[in-house]
């Protein structure tokens, strides 16, 4: 059987980015970029980290938590630069909860079991929230990693 995950991708910045691709082929594989869709990866992540502590394990940031597998296993990643070069993929961040039971935590769960029990879990969502949350940071990340991209292509 296949491990489930969670995924969420942050995109919303193709408008942005087509505006490059008309004057640079290039920015898709820029690893100044790709670096800054890593670094709000890892703000997110580190939001939803946050989020799970407080909102589904009722503690604070650094108490001890059960297991803590769930917040463990939030992983970001960028956009695969050989895959966006080959016109497959799009330029973004993922953001992966790698617990099979993470969906369920972000979307809740309402189904009859096998022996006729019903099961029910409200919604706690952490990854949503957390890319609300950092969206502010995100756009000021990303500004600044074009900005950049910007300032190596003056260079020459």
């Amino acid at each position: 059987m296949a491990k489930s995950a969670l995924t969420m991708e942050v995109t919303g910045i193709q408008e942005t980015l087509n505006a490059f691709r008309r004057i640079f082929d290039d920015v898709d594989t820029s690893q100044i970029l790709i670096n800054g869709l890593m670094k709000i990866g890892f703000e997110i992540k580190a939001k939803a980290q946050d989020i799970l502590q407080e909102k589904v394990y009722g503690t604070k940031s650094g108490d001890y938590v059960r297991t803590g597998l769930l917040q463990a296993n939030i992983s970001p990643s960028a956009g695969n630069p050989i895959e966006i070069a080959k016109g497959r993929g799009q330029i973004g961040a993922t953001i992966k909860a790698k617990q099979f039971y993470a969906v369920y935590v972000e979307l809740g769960v309402d189904y009859i079991n096998k022996k006729g029990t019903r099961v029910k879990m409200s919604p706690r969502a952490f990854l949503l929230p957390a890319a609300q949350a950092e969206a502010g940071e995100a756009l000021k990340i990303l500004t600044e990693a074009l900005t950049d991209f910007l300032k190596l292509k003056a260079k020459g």
